[in-house]
């Protein structure tokens, strides 16, 4: 089928092995389609699946390896007085990174993600597929390890590309957003870096450092918000328009409406979670929801707001209106 061609395509150009070697079965042994994966992470809510069904490519390589090697793997040598790069400290460095991507990676993943498939991981490089959610999540724990197995060395680092795709979406085209996601985290200063591209349009594609990841928190927040009922899914569009306002404004924008957004985010926040309101809720959950809306979310509507941050905060936006489709 279609997600068995795809792969086999894929690691056919790498030269690796039989894609059934790793191929994610059921309980009952029997192989699960792409639309199977896709539906992973979605959950059930009075009876109704919630979740857009997608997948999601991961591609990630090391950071100026050849730079690491010519400069940090170099040694003095003693007749000449000069740096050279000997062949066992090369083999050395190459095993142990090879080992990390080959070994260590597929082992972790194989304990915690156990719809992700690999469909190749060695050298400095990897490639994974799996649920959009699953591989957000792991790319931020690939990091994670990869820093503890080099020692939190500040020479080695790790940048990573995210792509969403439909199941039935042809998987070579599906890669290579992945890869030109990986581009854009490489361009951005000093790397280190990972992009979520959503779309084709600039204000789609999220680039951000790895410790600047942030945006779990507000999704979680406004998730909860439409789940609990103290928000719909309409309210998260809107603030998907004011954003996009707020972000034209923070670049110079020269339509009278953008600057308005600040106004109009105010209105709506005092016409849902009027202090009147937020009181007379008797609801311990929803109150909290309300509260930590009004605290955490107002800081990005204002023109104050830091454009970093305004820029990655359409990020949960998109996520939440992705979780939460029904």
């Amino acid at each position: 089928f279609q997600a068995e061609d795809g792969i086999r395509d894929v690691e056919r150009s790498r030269g690796l092995g039989d894609v059934y070697k790793r191929q994610i079965k059921d309980n009952k042994g029997y192989f699960l389609t792409f639309e199977c994966i896709a539906q992973a992470d979605n959950y059930t809510k009075d009876g109704a699946i919630i979740g857009d069904d997608l997948l999601a490519v991961l591609k990630a390589d090391v950071d100026n390896l050849g730079a690491v090697v010519n400069t940090h793997l170099k040694q003095i040598h003693k007749k000449g007085q000069r740096k050279v790069l000997t062949v066992s400290r090369y083999y050395i460095f190459a095993f142990l990174l090879n080992y990390f991507f080959s070994a260590v990676l597929p082992y972790k993943i194989k304990q915690g993600f156990p719809f992700v498939y690999i469909v190749y991981a060695g050298g400095d490089d990897l490639l994974l597929i799996g649920p959009w959610r699953s591989i957000i999540g792991l790319a931020k724990k690939i990091r994670d390890w990869f820093k503890e197995y080099v020692f939190n060395s500040s020479e080695l680092n790790l940048s990573a590309g995210i792509a969403f795709f439909k199941p039935k979406s042809p998987l070579k085209w599906a890669a290579s957003q992945a890869d030109s996601a990986l581009a854009r985290a490489k361009q951005n200063k000093g790397k280190n870096s990972v992009c979520i591209a959503l779309g084709r349009e600039d204000y789609n594609n999220f680039v951000f450092k790895w410790d600047d990841w942030f945006h779990e928190n507000v999704e979680d927040l406004l998730s909860a918000a439409v789940d609990n009922e103290v928000w719909g899914r309409g309210r998260i569009y809107r603030l998907l328009v004011l954003w996009k306002q707020a972000l034209n404004v923070s670049e110079g924008s020269k339509e009278l409406e953008d600057y308005l957004f600040v106004s109009h985010f105010r209105y709506m926040l005092s016409r849902d979670f009027s202090d009147e309101k937020v009181e007379k809720e008797k609801d311990e959950n929803k109150k909290q929801i309300m509260e930590r809306i009004k605290k955490d979310i107002s800081a990005f509507y204002s023109t104050q707001a830091d454009k970093g941050e305004l820029k990655r905060f359409g990020l949960p936006l998109y996520l939440t209106l992705i979780k939460t489709r029904r």
